[in-house]
């Protein structure tokens, strides 16, 4: 019976090792809970043997405590140890009891004494403890238990020792070993986690294992993902609260995947660097290796691998290029201007460069003027330097970093005036030489607190040295060449200039002097003439516009126009210009309005009523120019002291890199051959000399698709105005089959087509070169083409090209405004057959004709 109960207390002692596993997995084993849990649980333990022992007689119990209290000390320690033991004794005393309750109490203290030796040995020497160790161990403690059975009743000692003898000093060793031995096993395990953790800890990374999944589920997760993510691994664990694929961003999230997948098969290292968003939103870059683990019949089981943290390898990589590509653009840049938005763009790369700026420094004025601006709220051309931060910067020649928090109490101590809106977060870095200030290099953000930081201001002044040397060196030459490109500009605007006056000065003379060589036939109707003196006339205010403004801005630039004051009535001046533009808004489908906004029905004032005539004319016709199906609105009011006008429309629009220039003599924002509109490029020119003139100013604001206002002002003084209006030619249908005119121009082709006409020749009309070609795609009777070489949507250049790849024995005779030699060659190079100049002769177009 003793080795059946026996049995049953080893079923019991090996379900100890499993439960003390179970605590050791959940509890460090040097910790106090983790050391009563075990004292609890080994306690118990014995208490359950004693209650299913072997029983020599009354009181007289034999069980597995020896073996509970000796190996609890011997793993566990003091603490343990003590705890089973007194759990023991107590309940062997108070309620087992009888006459080996002296003998069981004495076997459970020398069981606790012997282990808290072997405890302490075992520490003290590093002992790994081996069967053979176990074994001993085990015989120890029970040879001294077998030795305390002589304090059992004299009567017992002699039976008791038969009984029990072999099977305490034989079989209970044995059973140390055992249970000894998975205890042990255990604790290599949690040594072996121990050291694993403490490794993994001290690398800059984080082991996983994974589902492959797009997920990535983890089922683990070490805890230095903490450090790098922001998230703890129980929120990454089984996406309790976030997967792993969703910090990876958006465009490296596929690219990942679908490289594990293609990897998976072949059974290979995966290794790649991307980048990830922390907790705090942060980005970092990481550097993953990994592989799967796989079944017996080659199934993915999961994935197993590290994840680094490269941000700082990585930003010190794109720190090492970012200098090599200043380095690079400052030898090959053209401009300043283009090496600064290399500096912007590359420093975007690990900084928040939205808000940027840079701006040289000048001491003997004490300003500060941008060299390049970008930002989201302001726009500083130049500065005083006094009382501004980034004047600070200058004069102390030291980089500040300063919050928005921290910028109320820098800025009283330091006698600071704010300027423009208040950001989260400032950093300004000086560019020097040699202790020399010469500006100041900026980045700032309206949003984030935190957007730079100690790195930040490294790196700024990384750049700002290279900037510094270049930038002293380069402003000498960046002021020759923009001199010199000033110069050429200027001369490329005269070249324009005298090719546009040339076009605008041939096309209605061809239409005057056409329409008169046909008021000389015999047989023309009264209609015809009215017809044709009207173009006359229509030709004749063109030219006659035309040579105003040449003599306009000649004068202006000679300073040779004065103002001519006199009284003024506003509202009736801006009646008589605005009614002259009726018709003309009317044929463009536009609304055209005007506003008295000043509140006197009767504002009268000194100033020029010829000039402000021709100022508000030019405008309003410029923006009815460029507006179609929408609206012009002029208003007038009083404002500082000065008589305020605003002429907004709804057109097109001027695209920004021309605004600066709007206003220069000769300058049009488009000069190109397909422009759909007429002018010399003076009206804006004359505008700003006439506003001048006056004592005013005038500037525009435009944006592309939105339309254009122009403001100009003059000054009010109180006490007391004509123009004219612009004709166009209007539209007469026409039908024919043997000769197509290309020819935008009404009066131009009108003259043209009465020639051919009258001898009987019928006539096709395109009025740009795209319906040019498309009549032709449709038609195959055309014999010859008159082709103007200046249309909109696509120029005659353009459209003889087309033409003749599709039709090349078609004649094409390009008839042109343009009277330079050179324009010659461009049109028959193009494909043209012959050339005709505006105004064209009758006996030179049949000439012309008849040659094909």
């Amino acid at each position: 019976m003793i080795i059946i109960d026996l049995i049953y207390n080893l079923s019991v002692l090996v379900a100890l090792s499993v439960i003390s596993g179970f605590i050791s997995n959940r509890y460090d084993n040097h910790s106090l809970n983790g050391k009563i849990l075990r004292g609890l649980l080994f306690g118990f333990v014995a208490i359950v043997g004693m209650l299913n022992p072997f029983t020599l007689t009354e009181g007289i119990i034999f069980d597995g405590r020896s073996i509970v209290i000796s190996l609890c000390t011997l793993f566990f320690g003091p603490i343990s140890g003590l705890i089973s033991s007194v759990f023991t004794v107590l309940f062997r005393i108070f309620y087992i009891g009888g006459g080996g309750s002296l003998t069981g109490s004495l076997v459970t203290a020398s069981s606790f004494i012997i282990g808290l030796y072997f405890y302490y040995l075992r520490r003290k020497n590093k002992i790994k403890l081996s069967k053979i160790k176990l074994y001993v161990f085990g015989l120890i403690v029970n040879g001294v238990m077998m030795i305390l059975m002589f304090t059992l009743p004299s009567k017992y000692v002699q039976e008791t020792y038969k009984i029990i003898t072999i099977t305490v000093l034989g079989f209970y060793p044995l059973i140390t070993i055992l249970i000894g031995k998975v205890l042990s096993d255990q604790e290599d395990l949690i040594e072996r986690d121990r050291v694993f953790k403490t490794l993994i800890g001290n690398l800059p990374g984080f082991a996983y294992r994974c589902n492959n999944d797009k997920d990535w589920t983890m089922t683990f997760i070490s805890e230095q993902c903490t450090e790098i993510t922001g998230y703890t691994p129980e929120e990454f664990l089984f996406n309790k609260s976030v997967s792993f694929n969703d910090i990876i961003t958006d465009e490296y999230k596929d690219l990942l995947w679908n490289k594990w997948q293609e990897l998976l098969p072949k059974k290979k290292i995966f290794e790649h660097e991307y980048p990830i968003i922390t907790k705090t939103g942060k980005e970092k870059w990481v550097w993953e290796r990994g592989k799967g683990v796989y079944s017996d019949t080659g199934e993915v089981l999961y994935l197993e691998g590290f994840i680094f943290d490269i941000t700082k390898i990585k930003r010190d990589d794109i720190i090492q290029q970012m200098q090599y590509s200043v380095a690079n653009a400052i030898v090959h840049s053209k401009t300043l201007n283009e090496l600064l938005i290399v500096v912007k763009t590359e420093l975007s790369k690990l900084i928040d460069t939205n808000n940027f700026f840079i701006a040289s420094y000048n001491k003997k004025t004490d300003i500060l003027k941008q060299l390049i601006w970008v930002d989201e709220k302001d726009q500083y051309n130049e500065w005083n330097a006094e009382n501004s931060l980034s004047g600070f910067v200058v004069k102390n020649g030291t980089t500040l970093l300063i919050k928005k928090h921290e910028l109320e109490e820098f800025d009283r101590i330091n006698n600071l005036t704010p300027i423009g809106t208040p950001s989260e977060c400032w950093l300004g870095v000086p560019l020097k030489i040699d202790e020399k200030v010469h500006g100041v290099i900026v980045v700032q953000s309206y949003n984030d607190i935190n957007a730079y930081d100690k790195s930040s201001a490294e790196l700024l002044e990384i750049i700002a040295n290279q900037l510094s040397i270049y930038i002293e060196k380069r402003k000498a030459d960046e002021e020759l060449i923009i001199a010199k490109e000033k110069a050429e500009e200027s001369d490329n605007l005269k070249t324009a200039f005298l090719q546009n006056m040339s076009h605008e000065i041939r096309t209605p003379l061809n239409s005057i002097l056409g329409f008169s060589q046909l008021l000389n036939d015999k047989n023309i109707t009264i209609e015809e003439v009215k017809t044709y003196s009207g173009f006359i006339q229509s030709g004749g205010k063109r030219l006659l516009k035309l040579i105003d403004d040449v003599i306009d801005i000649s004068k202006i630039e000679a300073g040779k126009v004065s103002p001519d004051y006199s009284p003024v009535n506003i509202p009736g001046l801006v009646n008589e210009v605005m009614n002259q533009f009726i018709l003309t808004a009317k044929s463009h489908n536009n609304e055209l309005k005007h506003t008295n906004l000043s509140g006197k029905d009767e504002l009268l004032i000194m100033s020029d009523s010829q000039k402000l005539h021709q100022v508000l004319t030019n405008l309003i016709n410029n923006a009815l120019k460029f507006t179609r199906n929408g609206r012009i609105e002029v208003k007038y009011e009083i404002f500082n002291n000065e008589l305020a006008f605003s002429i907004k429309d709804t057109g097109q629009g001027i695209h920004k890199e021309h605004i600066d220039k709007i206003f220069e003599r000769f300058y049009q924002a488009d000069m190109s051959l397909s422009r759909g509109f007429e002018g010399t490029g003076l009206g804006l020119a004359i505008c700003k000399g006439l506003v001048e003139v006056m004592s005013g100013r005038i500037f525009v604001e435009s944006k592309i698709g939105k339309g254009t206002t122009f403001y100009f002002s003059i000054p009010y003084k109180p006490v007391a105005g004509k123009n004219e209006e612009k004709n166009t030619g209007n539209v007469i249908p026409i039908s024919g089959k043997i000769i197509l005119i290309a020819e935008d121009d009404d009066s131009s082709y009108k003259f043209i087509e009465m020639l051919l006409k009258k001898e009987n020749i019928n006539v096709l009309r395109a009025v740009n070169g795209i319906e040019a070609l498309e009549i032709c795609k449709s038609r195959n009777d055309i014999s010859l083409i008159l082709m103007d070489i200046k249309m909109p949507e696509m120029n005659g250049i353009d459209a003889t090209r087309e033409i003749k790849k599709l039709y090349p024995g078609l004649p094409i005779i390009a008839q042109t405004a343009y009277a330079f030699s050179s324009d010659k060659e461009l049109v028959m190079e193009a494909g043209c057959d012959d050339y005709l100049t505006k105004p064209i002769q009758k006996t030179e177009l049949f000439q012309c004709i008849n040659k094909y």
